[in-house]
């Protein structure tokens, strides 16, 4: 597919269209907006410049010529007018090419700004306070001048930074830090794509001639070498150093013939910073001297004075002196500073009409854009410097545009291929990113997102209609299932009606089943409801007999509490704490139906009264509806030692013969209780207590 590139010329800080160039691979055409200039004046117009802000100043929108506009079109029916001619133009290229849009930097500028993160977002947030900051020295005075803008209505601003990724909650809880900012007046190039959009014409991208220059000049600048090895060809002594691989950031410096000097840097990435400044513009006297416009000469002021006026067919000239390239270094040191990287190759393109003052001392019979180079390879240390002279350095810049995007593809479309040459080592590059392009402008919603939203609105129109539909069929079926239900009700009452002398008593039959079922589900419903009291008389008796095993142990019941609901509450005064501790293992140990109340351990509390100190105990319990465990067998320490001892006292009388008739009805049931099992052992008679359920204390 074929690539084609628009070059918008604008004027008024870019806010209205002066021309446009349409480059392809067929040529080039040339669109001009209806201007009259019955006074021009030479040299630049009055600057804005401040003496503690050079940057801003070289960013300044200025134009290199003063137009009335009296007969100009207006901004719309400009558009109206370049996005016809462009679709016509377009008509004459085979194979329908994509087209990129590219603005000039008539009002465009960059600086840096104090951001918490890259998001678009955070730096329009911080663009509203860039005029503060410049003023304490925290932001760049570049970027004042967008308070009096509305920023995506008057320009649009972007990082030239790749996109944070984490969204702007993270990066607003970020620390501060620089970022480079690209802003761009877009208002005509706004009504263009809008035109462009209703002729069906959809650019692939939208750029600024920073960006192009970056894609153009990046790869072709002069690897890193010493600024002493850079010396003139003697083949093409316009031609200071070699074109070869590129390195980390690489410069590009292009001057126009128009008097604006543009500036990049730029890595594989894409654009890294960039700038431009203008330039002054001189003229050949008759007699063939060079003077400039500013050198106080009334006679090459104004144009239109006849007496004065030069000759009409003297050429016009671009003068860069020695305050210049200094401006220029003083403004890429600033960069340096904010984004911590610099560049180590530079690249100068420029026309034939560049003169220079004060800087072809060294390289008399060179040529001003090789002094140019010369200059900044020995002023920027450790730096490959190539120049190369360009009758129109930007309408060379866009063909070699056209030309890379025919053979490699757009920057988004490239893939990086080394086996091709320095040429093609392009990078995969997201076009909404800054360095790219202009990504507000780039996603710009058209013709396609009109459809889209068209297609939405139909497919809910769709299924409203579907809804309502279906909402009617369902609406009409209950209607049809109430008819029938009534009609089965009557077919009823008929047959009820029929029978009636056959069965008299068949209405009255079935009535009383259906109430008797009724009367059966509400009395199971009341008996699922009530719940059993508690067996308060139960557990007061385990009270009771765990008090009982105090025998005589003094202790005192203060207050005992058995309820329902609220379970029961014990307290005791005793003498000493083991009476309390013993009380308590005591109601553990009683035995329990279900429910139960299951007594805590319980505690001893010491309090004086009356000058007396006095011990209670108290415990609570709760009531618990699930079987209590089985306790373990309290050792029976008084059964066992008879058990035991009767033994050894019948052996030594079993020696005696004359014994055994007297000792036998005697010995003989006392010996067989200690070899049975432990199941005949109930032999404690002298207990009075009877012996539990679970066989668990005598």
């Amino acid at each position: 597919m074929s690539h084609a590139v628009v070059y918008l010329r604008r004027t008024g800080g870019g806010a209205a269209l002066s021309g446009a160039t349409l480059v392809h691979a067929r040529g080039q055409a040339e669109w001009s907006a209806v201007l009259s200039t019955p006074r021009t004046r030479l040299g630049p117009a009055p600057t804005t410049e401040t003496p503690d802000n050079s940057s801003a100043a070289s960013n300044t929108p200025q134009s290199p010529e003063v137009r009335t506009l009296s007969e100009a079109q207006p901004l719309a029916a400009a558009a109206t007018s370049l996005a016809s001619w462009i679709s016509k133009q377009l008509a004459t290229v085979p194979g329908q090419p994509e087209l990129t849009v590219c603005l000039d930097l008539d009002g465009s500028r960059c600086g840096w700004l104090s951001a918490p993160g890259t998001d678009e977002t955070l730096v329009a947030a911080a663009i509203s306070s860039a005029q503060l900051e410049s003023q304490t020295g925290e932001g760049s005075n570049a970027l004042a001048w967008l308070g009096a803008g509305e920023l995506g209505s008057d320009f649009s601003a972007q990082p030239l930074a790749a996109p944070s990724g984490k969204g702007a909650k993270a990066a607003a809880l970020a620390p501060a830090q620089r970022v480079v900012v690209l802003a761009t007046p877009d208002l005509a190039a706004r009504l263009v794509l809008d035109e462009l959009d209703k002729l069906s014409i959809t650019p692939a991208r939208v750029v600024s001639l920073w960006h192009v220059i970056t894609e153009v000049w990046q790869s072709t600048a002069p690897a890193s070498r010493s600024p002493a090895a850079a010396s003139s060809s003697p083949a093409n002594p316009n031609v200071v150093g070699e074109v070869a691989s590129s390195a980390a950031v690489a410069a590009s410096v292009i001057i126009d013939p128009e008097g604006r000097l543009a500036w990049t840097w730029s890595t594989e990435r894409g654009l890294v910073a960039c700038g431009s400044m203008l330039l002054r513009r001189v003229v050949s006297t008759p007699q063939n001297a060079v003077v400039s416009a500013d050198s106080g000469s009334s006679a090459l002021a104004v144009i239109d004075e006849p007496a004065n006026a030069p000759d009409a067919d003297a050429p016009s000239l671009v003068e860069i002196t020695r305050s210049d390239v200094g401006r220029l270094i003083t403004e890429w040191l600033a960069f340096a500073t904010q984004t911590g990287v610099a560049p180590s190759r530079v690249v100068c393109i420029g026309p034939e009409n560049l003169v220079c003052a004060g800087l072809d001392d060294d390289l008399p019979h060179a040529s001003a854009v090789s002094a140019v180079g010369q200059t900044l390879g020995r002023v920027w240390p450790n730096t490959a410097v190539a120049a190369q002279l360009d009758p129109a350095p930007i309408i060379s810049t866009l063909r070699r545009a056209v030309v890379q995007a025919n053979d490699l593809g757009l920057p988004g479309q490239r893939l990086a291929d080394k086996s091709k040459g320095a040429v093609s080592r392009a990078v995969l590059v997201d076009v909404t990113d800054g360095r790219a392009g202009l990504p507000e402008l780039s996603r710009r919603p058209g013709r396609a997102s009109r459809k889209v939203y068209a297609w939405n609105f139909a497919m809910l129109a769709v299924a409203s209609c579907l809804i309502a539909a279906l909402g009617y069929k369902l609406s009409s079926v209950a209607g049809d299932f109430a008819q029938r239900e009534i009609a089965e009700k009557n077919n009823l009452q008929d047959l009820l009606l029929e029978v009636r002398d056959v069965a008299p008593k068949a209405k009255d039959a079935f009535d009383p089943a259906i109430s008797l079922r009724e009367t059966i589900r509400e009395m199971e419903q009341v008996r699922r409801e009530i719940k059993p009291e508690k067996p308060v008389l139960a557990e007061l008796t385990r009270v009771l007999n765990a008090l009982s095993e105090l025998n005589d142990t003094k202790a005192e019941l203060t207050s005992l509490t058995l309820g329902s609901a609220l379970a029961g509450s014990l307290a005791i005064t005793v003498e000493t704490a083991d009476t309390g501790t013993v009380i308590g293992q005591a109601l553990i140990n009683q035995p329990s139906g279900t429910p139960w109340i299951e007594w805590s351990q319980g505690r001893t509390r010491s309090r004086i009264q009356d000058g007396k100190t006095s011990r209670e105990y108290s415990t609570a319990g709760l009531w618990k509806e699930t079987p209590r465990p089985a306790q373990p067998p309290r050792p029976a320490a008084t059964p066992a030692k008879p058990a035991e001892t009767k033994p050894t006292e019948t052996r030594p009388a079993e020696p005696k013969p004359d014994s055994q008739p007297e000792s036998k009805p005697d010995v003989r049931p006392e010996a067989k209780p200690a070899e049975s099992t432990p199941s005949a052992t109930p032999a404690p008679a002298p207990s009075t207590t009877p012996p539990p359920p679970d066989g668990g204390r005598p």
